[in-house]
């Protein structure tokens, strides 16, 4: 978990600076339309800064938001995403209902990583900060009541700097960490999947040449049947192979947007 601190003297702010330099964090922001709200807690939890489009927002404020802030927009609407690309906004066609197949979605295509950060408030996008002892007994004397005591060895907490939410690691983590390992697994094996497509591509590609010489020499040995066959056998190849490179660009880049 990070806990980098400034070198400022009392300071408990975690810099997304630290963070980026020393895990090797890639920054990025996004908008998200309000069809995807339940990414919008768990890119803030992967310390992405993260922002949701408020009822009834139009989707040209939306394109605007995304291109004056510098932010991705992530969204279930093709025609959207396509109306940004088209005006130089990156954008990206969401597709999955479910919220780990969304994540799985911004992972691979995106390069997202899906480890839990202490940089961002889940509800407000804010920065947040880690609390030592005395500022966690000045709240609860606030009234922060719902602040579980604990050894502060045994327990670390930290509160946005904006809405003021105090956060700790309860019980809830734990489906936070397999959601985490599933995650990872399915990167895992989108490479795997890459790498498969690589191969067959580079194969397939290796073939249709022979194919094509073979063509070539049944045609000049005047067995035309065998030409024909040939012929047929070397189209295939070009469509399997067309579509084994369409599937290689969607799962390597961002969404193409198409259907």
């Amino acid at each position: 978990m990070p806990t980098s601190q400034s070198s400022e003297p009392g300071d408990t702010r975690i810099t997304i600076s630290n963070i980026c330099s020393v895990q090797g964090f890639k920054m990025m922001r996004f908008i998200l339309d309000r069809m995807l709200g339940r990414m919008r807690s768990w890119l803030r939890l992967f310390g992405y800064d993260t922002i949701y489009a408020e009822e009834g927002e139009e989707d040209g404020t939306l394109f605007l938001r995304a291109k004056h802030e510098g932010r991705i927009l992530l969204s279930r609407d093709k025609a959207l995403v396509e109306r940004c690309r088209r005006r130089g906004v990156r954008a990206v066609q969401i597709r999955s209902l479910d919220i780990v197949g969304q994540l799985t979605e911004v992972m691979i295509h995106l390069g997202v990583d899906p480890s839990p950060k202490m940089i961002r408030c889940t509800l407000c996008n804010d920065q947040i900060k880690r609390l030592n002892k005395d500022e966690l007994e000045a709240l609860r004397e606030e009234g922060y009541d719902y602040i579980p005591v604990s050894p502060p060895d045994d327990r670390e907490f930290w509160q946005c700097t904006g809405c003021g939410q105090v956060f700790w690691e309860g019980g809830h983590w734990e489906n936070i960490r397999k959601t985490e390992e599933l995650l990872r697994r399915r990167y895992m094996t989108a490479e795997r999947l890459r790498h498969k497509l690589e191969h067959w591509i580079e194969h397939s590609e290796g073939h249709l040449e022979s194919y094509r010489k073979a063509m070539e020499e049944a045609g000049d040995l005047g067995l035309r049947d065998v030409q024909d066959d040939l012929k047929q056998a070397v189209q295939a190849m070009e469509d399997a192979t067309g579509w084994l490179m369409s599937a290689l660009k969607r799962l390597k880049m961002e969404d193409s947007g198409e259907g």
